[in-house]
């Protein structure tokens, strides 16, 4: 399987089963798979947020693709460093629920 077409998982825990419930009928509504609906949702509050996402084109040049994510953390979060790691926010937060 080529990168382009490898297929990737985000698992999304929510704390509510009516949560679960209300995407899967507005899924269900707009012909969708519950994948495809969010995904559509997360790609939507990417653009809101102004990040955006566009498909890597093959002439695309990588070291372009670094220099745009660097200039988008210092917009968001300037000439400050995060000091702790994904992992231990995402065991905090899971210790916390």
């Amino acid at each position: 399987m080529s990168q382009k077409d490898e297929t990737v998982r985000i698992n999304i825990y929510v704390h509510d089963r009516e949560i679960r419930k209300r995407v899967k009928q507005a899924a269900a509504g707009a012909g969708q798979s519950m994948s495809e609906y969010c995904l559509d949702a997360i790609l939507d509050r990417l653009r809101g947020d102004g990040i955006g996402f566009a498909p890597r084109r093959e002439d695309e040049d990588p070291d372009d693709v670094v220099e745009k994510m660097r200039a988008f953390r210092k917009k968001v979060f300037g000439d400050r460093m995060i000091s702790i790691s994904a992992a231990e926010l995402v065991r905090e937060s899971r210790e916390q629920h």
